[in-house]
């Protein structure tokens, strides 16, 4: 084998080496953009009843009458325990406020 096909080759084989660890990055890349996308947010912090509660202000009983807070209601199909989103809550409370200006 000529001296020149041997120097063809390496160079080839070091190339081919390059575009797969280049593509490895990229596989990880799209491996964490996908994990990231997945994973909740941590703002999306989840609530039970008496924290909920607590954190629009109100008591327990009227918390679980008003139904707008429906909207921020995250419970599971067979689950008991009623869970609220704090970033639908807040939102609420936001828009309770907006209008709570405008009658002003």
């Amino acid at each position: 084998m000529p001296a020149d096909a041997v120097a063809e080759f390496a160079r080839l084989f070091t190339r081919r080496a390059e575009l797969l660890r280049e593509l490895a990055e990229l596989e990880e890349a799209l491996g964490r953009a996908f994990q990231s996308a997945l994973s909740p947010e941590p703002s999306d912090e989840v609530l039970g009843v008496a924290e909920a509660a607590a954190f629009m202000g109100e008591p327990v009983e009227t918390f679980r009458r008003r139904f707008e807070y429906r909207k921020a209601l995250l419970t599971r199909p067979r689950e008991r325990r009623l869970r609220y989103s704090r970033v639908e809550l807040e939102r609420i409370r936001q828009n309770r406020l907006a209008a709570r200006a405008v009658e002003r």
